[in-house]
């Protein structure tokens, strides 16, 4: 079972999804596809548990995970500076995202003007608390 605990609204919360056949065997299940993507609300924090009954009517013990943030959407990204067609004397740049990022990497590429043997030029970005940051 998935229950939405914070992040973008679903009104379908919780999801119970019924095991059967071999998914009720002995062992262990890695990796197995509850087939409820569509159902989710990207951007949506969950809890999964599982519930289940022995054939002799013992209850299992449910291990909950919580904090589950569901995202399949990728981000927006806009870069605003330096606008095109710009003279510039100094490499700032501003731009957005909609989510936070895991990585990123501003690339420079020579595209005209004074030969550039290094372009492209890519800066790795790192995340932190104040965000993106060279």
């Amino acid at each position: 079972m998935s229950e939405q605990t914070s992040g973008t609204i679903d009104i379908n919360s919780p999801h119970k999804i019924p095991l059967t056949g071999r998914q009720l065997t002995d062992g262990v299940h890695s990796d197995f596809n509850l087939g409820i993507t569509s159902q989710l609300a990207d951007g949506g924090r969950y809890s999964v548990s599982i519930e289940a009954v022995d054939k002799a009517g013992n209850p299992a013990k449910i291990t909950q995970i919580k904090d589950v943030f569901f995202d399949v959407l990728p981000p927006d990204l806009s870069l605003s500076a330096p606008t095109s067609g710009s003279i510039v004397n100094v490499t700032n740049v501003t731009y957005a995202t909609s989510e936070e990022m895991g990585n990123g990497k501003m690339i420079f590429t020579r595209t005209g003007g004074a030969e550039d043997p290094t372009s492209p030029h890519e800066i790795d970005l790192t995340g932190g608390k104040e965000g993106w940051s060279k």
